[in-house]
């Protein structure tokens, strides 16, 4: 196969293997004539190891690396995507990115809000080194080519600026900037949730056992709260002994359910370190987006106040609104869902 014929997009044995393409992929090919293809074997950076490989350049994932390691690379916001973008302008499958001795081609897995290369809206093209794709409407990577160095740099700082230290779930920032894209897209909001969890008398842990055992308690209660959610539940501290997890897709009874199952393992599962066995419990408050009509600032007072409502009712609670529905419409009865009862 000729390097023209890459160039012009007629490289279908390459394209056959995936699902994505066989499915009625526009091949229109748009193009810089004067664009040649990117070969990777000749481009190594600055050293023999450096990888291809995109890195976000705006919103909450600014700095985040994923190189470019298989053949075929899909971008989007599936589970099942390689490269994972949590912004709902962005198709599930969105952007497909193929690696070959070539070069690098993105192409457009026929998405809603289209896939755009330094400006210029494509079906298919080759980037070089430094290229901006533009994924929907404001989600940003670079392409390039990123040496050992580098990669451990930007993941470094990556890491510093938006996962919490020492628990390693995300930060209060993060979790800010997340709720503030949602603010925009007022008919991407349905069924969201947010449980809100504060640990039972930390203070009295901290004061009782030192807060060196504290750090291990918020690192325990961490790590079963993240073996619990689902993969693309969104987990942050949000300061002191305060989770919150933000749930996509959940009903009111799934919500219910992931916050009893966190709230029931925490409690039979007891803390062992430094020859301490330490019984931790948290109270936990539940909050649907439609009981405040969308408003996300209002989400989490009402899952706050539910919180302390766990806690004023004897604490190793979760706190729920009760409501039925008929008719397409919700009945707020304001009676609390208290587990366990």
């Amino acid at each position: 196969m000729s390097h023209n014929d890459l160039r012009t997009g007629k490289n279908q044995q390459s394209l056959n293997h995936k699902n994505d393409l066989e499915q009625g992929i526009d091949e229109t090919v748009q193009y810089d004539p004067s664009q040649h293809p990117f070969d990777i074997a000749n481009q190594s950076g600055q050293n023999d190891n450096s990888q291809p490989g995109i890195m976000f350049v705006n919103g909450n994932e600014t700095g985040q690396v994923h190189l470019l390691n298989t053949p075929l690379t899909q971008v989007g916001r599936s589970l099942d995507s390689h490269i994972l973008v949590r912004d709902t302008s962005v198709s599930r499958r969105h952007l497909l990115l193929e690696a070959t001795p070539e070069g690098v081609q993105v192409i457009d897995l026929k998405s809603r809000n289209g896939v755009f290369v330094n400006g210029s809206q494509v079906k298919r093209s080759w980037i070089a080194p430094n290229d901006l794709i533009r994924v929907g409407p404001k989600v940003l990577f670079r392409y390039s080519v990123f040496s050992n160095t580098e990669l451990d740099v930007l993941r470094r700082m990556h890491q510093a600026a938006t996962l919490d230290s020492l628990t390693l779930t995300y930060n209060r920032k993060y979790f800010s900037g997340y709720l503030e894209q949602l603010k925009s897209l007022n008919n991407k909001k349905q069924n969201l949730s947010l449980i809100l969890i504060d640990i039972d008398y930390f203070k009295k842990i901290n004061d009782t056992f030192g807060h060196h055992l504290g750090d291990q308690a918020l690192n325990h209660i961490a790590t079963i709260i993240r073996s619990t959610v689902r993969a693309d539940d969104i987990v942050c501290r949000y300061g002191g002994e305060e989770f919150t997890i933000l749930l996509n897709n959940a009903s009111s009874a799934v919500s219910t359910e992931i916050a009893e199952r966190i709230r029931k393992k925490i409690d039979i599962t007891p803390l062992r370190q430094d020859g301490n066995t330490i019984h931790l419990t948290v109270s936990i408050g539940i909050a649907l987006i439609e009981e405040t009509n969308g408003n996300l600032d209002k989400l989490f007072q009402l899952a706050d106040t539910r919180m302390y409502a766990a806690k004023k009712s004897g604490r190793n609670r979760v706190v729920s609104l009760q409501r039925s529905v008929s008719n397409n419409s919700i009945h707020d009865n304001y009676n609390t869902s208290i587990y366990p009862p």
